[in-house]
């Protein structure tokens, strides 16, 4: 997760490890199927993580989730 002029990151640790945790949990959520719908995926990472970070700051930052398939 990368934070550009949002967040001061080394003063919210805490916030970003919380965050990591809830794409990552998105994210396996989505891998159980066997075709994975991207766009459906980056939707998912998205509202999970802006709907964490509104109830934290009562901001609403642009996330991009960026996904690279390997």
């Amino acid at each position: 997760i990368v934070s550009r002029g949002f967040i001061y990151v080394k003063e919210n640790e805490d916030m970003m490890a919380r965050l990591k945790k809830i794409a990552e949990k998105s994210i396996n959520a989505h891998l159980n199927d066997k075709n994975i719908d991207w766009s459906s995926l980056k939707a998912a990472v998205r509202s999970d993580i802006r709907s964490s970070v509104f109830k934290s700051t009562n901001r609403s930052p642009i996330i991009l989730p960026i996904f690279l398939e390997v």
